[in-house]
This record gives C-alpha cells, structure tokens and sequence, in this order.
C-alpha cells in the first residue's frame, strides 16, 4: 500500500493532483494499492491523525504557514517520506534541500511530468518501504530501517551501524552484513567499512565523505567501489 498526500490550499490544484494520481495508477499494467488524500493547507495536513506517508506533494505558498515551514515540521516525525514542493516559486522550490525534498514541480503541472516525477517517487518510497534489519543491542532487538544506515563500521566481532538517527552495535561479520545488503547499494570502501551509497557526498583521493564522516578507501578496493559508486548515480535518474 503506498500512502500518498496533497497539500495546496487551492481546491482546483488539489482535484488536478488527485485526477493525475487515479489515471496514473489506472494506466499501470500492474495494479498497486495506494491511497491519496487531499489536505487543504498545512495545520490540517499536520493535525491529520494519519501521517505516516510515502509521498508528500507540498504546495509552498498557503496562508498561515507556508510549505517549507509545514516540511520542516513534518520531517520531525517522518524523514523518509518523498516529499515534492508544486508551486508557481520555482525559487523558493529550489530551498527544498532544507527540508531533503526529493523534487519539485513548477505549476501549471503537465501530466507527463507529474507521471515521471511520481514514478521517481514510488522508486525511491519502496527503497524505504521493502527493507528492515533487526539487531540485537543490549539484549533488546532493534529494528533499523536500511534506507536510515548511514555506513556500517566493524571491530573484531562487533558491528556498529552508524544512521541518520544515531549509532547502534550488534553482533555479527562484516561478509555477512555486505551479503545481505549489496542489493540495496551498500559497497565496502575497506574491510572496516560498509558504505550506504546514497549518502555519500564526495570522493576525494583516497577518502569518502559521509556526512562529518571521513572514511579511508583502501587502494586494493578503491577502482571496485568508485566503478560501484559511478554506476549506481548512472542509474538513480
């Protein structure tokens, strides 16, 4: 089931969004459970008992509070939401980094563009959706979503696992962790490391930037990962 959100304070644009989503799911071979709800601005779309969704149309410009400012607020619970500003401020969309917005659309929306922006969107929301790894940490088992793993660091027989929310250790080899994780673009820079693709920020040299994080690419793994890395941004679009 894919949970899919509006929010615009115009009715028209939030009927065109809704049209746009039925016919593009009524257009695909395969059928897919979704559910599309409609928030005319930002408080009702934050009040909304339900807020768990996968993708997040946002309109910037509403009254009261703006787009930018309800993302904000709403990433606080939901980080791994898509979330798309459609707006006439193309140069307020572009501050949609802020908020780790996934695209924007500037208004009047053709529906090609709308279908080849969702279609990014649902790609990117089942990468979060399919995948949980478990670990045991402290005699509690913890359920750590893959898309939040920032990098995987061993030592000895210990494993920490460094997310977007913190770090947490658990038991196991490094083998097994990159077996189990290399279908969803997880590459080892070195025998210490175990990279999340997606959060890699620069390649300089010998060194891969996550984050504050720099981590040493060993030479005999350094053409291996940047061919991985290389052919994993040819195949993000």
């Amino acid at each position: 089931m894919l949970n899919i959100a509006m929010v615009d304070d115009e009715q028209e644009v939030l009927d065109m969004l809704k049209g746009y989503v039925d016919q593009f799911f009524a257009e695909q071979p395969e059928k897919t459970e979704y559910k599309a709800d409609c928030y005319a601005g930002g408080f009702q779309f934050l009040s909304a008992s339900f807020n768990d969704y996968d993708i997040v149309f946002m309109d910037i410009k509403m009254p009261n509070m703006n787009g930018l400012d309800v993302a904000r607020e709403y990433r606080e619970s939901n980080q791994n939401a898509c979330l798309i500003f459609v707006t006439k401020m193309a140069e307020m969309a572009i501050r949609g980094y802020e908020v780790s917005a996934m695209d924007f659309m500037v208004k009047p929306v053709a529906y090609n563009d709308f279908c080849n922006t969702l279609k990014k969107a649902i790609r990117q929301a089942r990468y979060s959706m399919r995948e949980y790894i478990t670990l045991m940490n402290n005699r509690h088992i913890v359920k750590v979503p893959v898309r939040d793993i920032l990098f995987i660091e061993s030592n000895k027989h210990k494993l920490t696992y460094h997310t977007i929310t913190g770090d947490l250790e658990g038991w196991g080899s490094m083998s097994q962790a990159e077996a189990r994780l290399a279908q969803y673009h997880f590459a080892r820079c070195n025998s210490c490391y175990l990279v999340n693709l997606r959060y890699i920020e620069e390649i300089t040299g010998n060194t891969v930037s996550i984050g504050p994080h720099k981590l040493l690419i060993s030479r005999n793994r350094k053409a291996k990962f940047t061919d991985t890395f290389t052919s994993y941004l040819g195949g993000r679009s």
